[in-house]
């Protein structure tokens, strides 16, 4: 038995990639300007801690100590917001182990509390999902902004230590 190989153009292996280069590059640069945090973007995020590195020629002991002053305040601010995120993920997924039927009873049983009149089964049904699903939703997103930060603090120490490594001129 021979087997034969399909002739495949160079184009057909290239063109699938470029789409899907294209696509990812369109995807990030939405992401990038449409997901928000803590009230800013990630290009507002990124912008706003970004630091203006001098060139070595105009470098001088004034600049190289307020370029340290804003990377220490920038590493304060991505650190402090990384806590928080931390903090509600931790917080959010907790209570990994809940189960739709323990918050359908939470929501029946919060009905009999009040004295109120509960709706309809699939109402209440409705209403776990809604919260199990938002639940997820915020838990992923915290999750991203945890990484995000995460990764923009190691940077700025990064860029840190660089500067007191190099800092032998002052």
């Amino acid at each position: 038995m021979k087997l034969e190989i399909e002739d495949i153009s160079t184009e057909e292996i290239l063109d699938p990639l470029k789409n899907g280069a294209e696509l990812y590059s369109s995807l990030t640069e939405n992401f990038i300007s449409e997901f928000v945090f803590y009230d800013k973007t990630l290009y507002e995020w990124a912008t706003d801690l970004m630091i203006k590195i001098p060139s070595n020629k105009d470098l001088d002991l004034i600049s190289f100590r307020s370029c340290l002053l804003k990377l220490s305040k920038n590493i304060q601010i991505a650190s402090n917001y990384y806590s928080l995120a931390s903090s509600m993920v931790d917080a959010i997924g907790g209570g990994n182990s809940i189960k739709k039927s323990d918050l359908i009873n939470a929501i029946v049983n919060n009905y009999q509390v009040k004295g109120a009149k509960r709706p309809a089964a699939s109402v209440i049904e409705s209403m776990a999902e809604s919260y199990l699903s938002n639940r997820n939703v915020s838990l992923s997103s915290l999750k991203l902004i945890s990484l995000y930060l995460i990764v923009l603090i190691n940077s700025l120490f990064l860029f840190f230590n660089c500067c007191f490594s190099s800092s032998d001129k002052f």
